[in-house]
């Protein structure tokens, strides 16, 4: 049947290029060696010409399980799912690991991976709620994040939220560091993209630019209205660092009907990053609260506006609606 030799033919095809890929290891990866299982068995064909064992042996954790990167500390349960349904044995140290972490609602994601973003919006949140508790987890983070940026001073996201962190709860990098993401985020600012353009001008909004330092570029000057909320926070973001009146305009096109923004003109409704980047610095609390009114439903906030087919709340949609509802000022982060 054509279908049967399709099959056959897409199941050789990933198989070999899996095989010709080993540095692409990942639990994704070994899912699709399942899923091309399944169908060479349901098709009565080959079964792919994939070394398993070479994809384990990379996953493999400490206690026996299998992690969804390689050089996990602990086990992910979809990946060890699959690695047993390929012949992997899980031991009773793995079994006991998802025994202790199971929770109602499965299990929690690898909490050996800090993500500097989440915890400095954490830290903001808790900030706003007079909540002290955290303290001593937070700053203990800080200190470890800016020692693992020494070895790496980029003007990147991660580099921009971990400074942030720092400066939230009073951590002081190194002037060694501070010197070089100086240096780093100069350099960023004439040939990265946007989003690294924006990282480094909110890296040199909080270490300042230093005396003796290289000169900053031209301060964004494009033709306003501007067509994208990125370009928007870059305009505001280049002015201020250089002390000048962040005179910057959003196009009416971004600006829907109920007071929301979009990120783009072609976005089909407005967002809450948008939003709260398109009304940080206005004064009209009324408009503002607004527009909040518009992502909250169910005593939650959510990163698109109510109805929407899709969405979603979370810790990121809880620090912007802090923003836009005017709780907190982040000259920082966004």
């Amino acid at each position: 049947m054509p279908f049967r030799s399709k099959a056959a033919a897409l199941v050789t095809y990933l198989g070999d290029w899996i095989g010709a890929h080993p540095g692409a290891a990942a639990g994704a990866i070994l899912g699709s060696v399942v899923a091309l299982d399944d169908i060479a068995r349901t098709n009565g064909s080959p079964p792919p010409a994939v070394d398993v064992p070479v994809l384990l042996d990379t996953l493999q954790t400490p206690n026996g399980g299998f992690g969804a990167t390689p050089g996990a500390l602990t086990p992910d349960p979809h990946t060890t799912y699959d690695a047993v349904r390929l012949g992997a044995r899980a031991d009773s140290s793995t079994l006991g690991y998802f025994i202790a972490h199971a929770r109602t609602d499965g299990w929690p994601i690898d909490q050996t991976q800090v993500d500097p973003c989440s915890t400095y919006m954490g830290a903001v949140v808790d900030k706003a709620e007079a909540d002290r508790t955290h303290d001593p987890q937070l700053h203990a983070t800080a200190v470890e994040l800016v020692s693992g940026l020494s070895t790496h001073p980029e003007a990147t996201e991660v580099a921009l939220c971990t400074l942030a962190l720092a400066n939230i709860v009073g951590t002081q990098p190194p002037q060694g560091l501070i010197n070089e993401m100086r240096i780093a985020a100069v350099a960023a600012l004439s040939s990265s993209p946007t989003e690294d353009r924006l990282s480094a001008l909110r890296i040199l909004q909080i270490l300042g630019t230093g005396r003796g330092a290289s000169p900053l570029p031209t301060p964004f000057a494009r033709q306003s209205p501007l067509l994208g909320t990125g370009a928007y926070e870059e305009c505001v973001a280049s002015r201020r660092l250089v002390g000048l009146a962040a005179t910057c305009e959003l196009a009416n096109a971004l600006r829907m009907p109920d007071g929301t923004y979009k990120q783009a003109p072609t976005a089909p409704g407005g967002d809450l990053q948008s939003t709260a980047v398109a009304l940080q610095d206005s004064s009209n609390i009324a408009a503002r609260m607004a527009a909040f009114g518009r992502f909250r439903q169910d005593g939650s906030t959510w990163m698109l506006a109510t109805g929407s087919t899709t969405n979603v709340s979370n810790l990121h949609s809880v620090f912007l609606g802090l923003i836009l509802a005017d709780v907190v000022r982040d000259p920082d982060y966004l």
